[in-house]
This record gives C-alpha cells, sequence and structure tokens, in this order.
C-alpha cells in the first residue's frame, strides 16, 4: 500500500520522490475506474493528515490548490480525515491553477531578500533555513 512505501517510513519533513510511487500507481492501475479514484482520494487526504503528525501545531484551516481543488469529494475528503477546515485558493480569490507558480515566486521572493524557505512553524525543520539558487540570465 501507499503508507508502506519508504517515503512515509522515512522522518519528517520530506519530499516526495520525483519518480513518484510507482508501486502505488501499478495498484490503481489494477482497480476499475470508480475505486482507483476514492483510493487516490483516500491516499491524498491520508497523506495530509500523515504530514499534519509531525507539524509543531495543527493549522486553523488547510488552503488546497492545484487540480485537486476542484474535486469536492477531495475537499470533503480531506476535511473529514483531518478534522480541520478546507478552503480552496478559490475561495480565497486566488486561482487555484496558479499554486506552482505562486509557490515558486513565494519561495524567490524570500530567498531574494535572505529571508528563510523553512521554519519550524511551517515545515518542522530543527530551524530556520534558505534552500535553492537564483539562476540569473
Amino acid at each position: 500500500s501507499l503508507m508502506d512505501d519508504p517515503f512515509y517510513l522515512g522522518l519528517a519533513p520530506r519530499r516526495a520522490p520525483q519518480e513518484g510511487f510507482v508501486a502505488f500507481e501499478a495498484e490503481l492501475a489494477a482497480l476499475e475506474d470508480p475505486d482507483a479514484v476514492a483510493t487516490r482520494r483516500a491516499a491524498i487526504a491520508m497523506s495530509l493528515a500523515d504530514g499534519l503528525e509531525s507539524a509543531p501545531a495543527l493549522p486553523d484551516y488547510i488552503i488546497l490548490g492545484g487540480e485537486g481543488a476542484a474535486d469536492t469529494s477531495l475537499v470533503e475528503m480531506i476535511g473529514a480525515v483531518t478534522g480541520i477546515d478546507v478552503v480552496t485558493m478559490d475561495d480565497l480569490g486566488v486561482n487555484s491553477a496558479d499554486h506552482a507558480a505562486l509557490s515558486v515566486a513565494f519561495a524567490g521572493a524570500r530567498m531574494s531578500t535572505g529571508l528563510p524557505t523553512r521554519s519550524p512553524a511551517a515545515t518542522g525543520v530543527a530551524a530556520a533555513v534558505a534552500g535553492g539558487t537564483i539562476s540569473r540570465p
């Protein structure tokens, strides 16, 4: 199962592998479409709940962006599994499709001013750190 993947057995904070979760994707491919969709939703919600276990404090609400924000069943499942209210970026007046670009812009703005991109309050890291590089043309 997905929760048995070495990624989930590692210590937080962690980042999902670029190659994805090959064994889990193979399991999904063997399911009928409705079961695969429901299983993927459950995996997303459980993954988020798992990540929240290492947070120094629970958030007042979860802001969901990307394609999943349009999936009302997913939004409801995340709320049910985590016990935390879920709002979408669209609910806040920001296009959910822009989540990746906004994240990169936010990190770049913090890096360019010397501010940390990871903090104990947000990710559970031991100390605030700046990460990444800015490459100019």
